[in-house]
Order: structure tokens, then sequence, then C-alpha cells
């Protein structure tokens, strides 16, 4: 009767250990859209900032060079919008390091109670067993006892 106590006593640890594995897993999966999106937007001011360049490069081919200023001044805007997007996503993959490890011990948590459980119920289907045995061995003894 103890183990089964026991047994009973970690269905509600284990219910929370369960959500947190969830409530982990889901934060991950946000950082991971969010780095989605930040990967996008950078490859998006990647591809303007490469168009720029070629725009510029086509403008200090010309004789009149006119616009060179404007397009420069644009293009390092483009560069520094770029830059800080790229500055981004490297925070954002430190975040989803840090995400996974705390997703990872949320399920190791999680399956350490759960080992307990299946040890506390694999002893009660033991001693449960054993008992069994024990009546079924004294009722054999008894009516060989009574037959004698």
């Amino acid at each position: 009767m103890q183990i089964l106590l026991k047994i009973k006593r970690l269905q509600p640890l284990i219910k929370e250990k369960k959500t947190r594995v969830d409530e982990e897993s889901a934060t991950l999966e946000q950082v991971r859209r969010e780095k989605v999106a930040m990967v996008q937007a950078m490859k998006t001011h990647q591809r303007r900032y490469m168009e720029g360049l070629e725009e510029l490069n086509a403008i200090r081919a010309s004789s009149t060079r006119i616009n060179q200023e404007t397009v420069e001044s644009g293009l390092d805007h483009v560069k520094a919008t770029w830059y800080q997007c790229y500055k981004s996503v490297q925070e954002i993959e430190h975040k989803e390091k840090r995400q996974i490890a705390q997703l990872l011990t949320a399920e190791r948590d999680l399956a350490a109670v759960e080992k307990l459980k299946d040890k506390y119920e694999r002893q009660f289907r033991s001693d449960s067993s054993k008992a069994e045995q024990r009546s079924l061995d004294e009722i054999a003894l008894r009516q060989h006892i009574s037959r004698n």
C-alpha cells in the first residue's frame, strides 16, 4: 500500500513536469519562428544591398554620375540595417541554444520522475505477484492438509 501512495504522489509531479516540457517546447518554437522571420528580413536587406551596389556601380561607370551621393547614403542605410538584422539573428541563435538547453533539462527531469514511477509500479507488481503466490501456496497447503 505504501507503494501505491508513492505512485499517487508522483502523478501531480509528472503532470507538472509534462507541462513544463510543453511550455519549454512552445517557447522554443516561438524563438525559431522569430529566427526564421529575422533571417528572412536579413536576406531581404542583403538583396537590397546587392541591388544598390549594382546601381551604384552603374552610376560610377557613367560619365554623369547623377544621384551618386544619394544612392551611396541609401546604400549605407541598407547596409546598416542588414548588419542590425545579422546581429539580431546571432542573438536569437544564442537565445535558441539556451532554450534548447532548458527544454533538455525539463525533458530529463520528466524522464527521471517517470523512471521512478515505473520503478514503483514494477515493485508493486512484484509485491502483488509474491502476495498472490503466497496465498495460492497457502490454499494449496490447506487443501493438501485437509486431504490427509
